[in-house]
């Protein structure tokens, strides 16, 4: 039984109108000591918006013998409020950024699923090249991004691994990826500061997920790459796979020029 001298947990992949009445009604059986949603916030005035969280909120339960192990079991792929949710441990940023009441900025945390396909490297592209500006990238909400035919999202991953961890266990798969990305969790200055002022060692930890390219073979769909690899076992972790979902929206300086008139 896994227990934590603060019996929190992260649930990704909420509803983002989901309220603290509907949270406590899911784990009723288990005593709640608080519920952190932290709210979205406008890009152009930096202010929340009303009754709207980011997808994700944080659970402290009130017993400290509690077990998390079994409730991230019985609660992951639990499906509320139409969608799949999940839970883990949080990841030590993510216990800055309610402790200090959000005041990290807004994009450095967030939990919506954005991958890097080939869209997102001409973006760069152009970006280096002054074709469109910066505004010209919005994110829109989750529901309304595009299904990726060649990206997969992967959670539940040791927060210890690399990218070539990944690509050695892709290829021992028979898998060529044609690249992988492993976000990693970046603390605050004042953070680092402090540990190193502690004498501490800094170690690298990403943040338990990754984005995986394939190419894919005549008649092979991307789908066909999550039936094989969702639920297999990776350094004694189940691998939870979905399809990528690309949530940019890229404007066009046409249709800039078009609302600015």
């Amino acid at each position: 039984m896994s227990t934590s001298a603060t019996p929190k947990l992260y649930v990704g992949n909420i509803e983002y109108k989901t309220t603290k009445p509907e949270i406590e009604e899911l784990f009723n059986e288990y005593s709640i000591e608080s519920i952190d949603i932290p709210p979205r916030k406008s890009r152009s005035t930096g202010k929340p918006i009303p009754k709207s969280s980011k997808g994700y909120i944080f659970i402290t339960f009130k017993d400290k013998s509690q077990n998390l192990d079994e409730i991230i079991e019985k609660f992951t792929d639990y499906e509320f409020k139409g969608r799949k949710i999940y839970l883990r441990y949080p990841q030590l940023s993510k216990e800055i950024e309610i402790e200090t009441n959000n005041n990290s900025n807004d994009n450095n945390d967030s939990e919506i699923v954005e991958t890097k396909v080939d869209k997102d490297q001409k973006i760069s592209n152009k970006k280096k090249s002054g074709q469109f500006s910066k505004k010209n990238i919005e994110k829109i909400p989750f529901d309304q991004g595009e299904k990726s035919k060649d990206t997969l999202y992967i959670k539940n991953l040791p927060f210890n691994i690399k990218s070539s961890d990944l690509k050695e266990y892709f290829e021992s798969e028979s898998e060529s990826p044609q690249w992988i990305s492993v976000p990693f969790v970046k603390l605050p200055g004042y953070i680092v500061t402090k540990l190193q002022a502690q004498g501490k060692s800094l170690e690298r930890r990403n943040k338990g997920y990754a984005f995986v390219k394939f190419e894919l073979k005549d008649n092979e769909t991307i789908e066909d790459k999550v039936v094989k690899f969702n639920g297999k076992l990776f350094k004694d972790r189940e691998l939870l796979a979905s399809v990528a979902i690309d949530v940019r929206n890229v404007k066009s300086e046409q249709e800039q020029e078009q609302e600015n008139n």
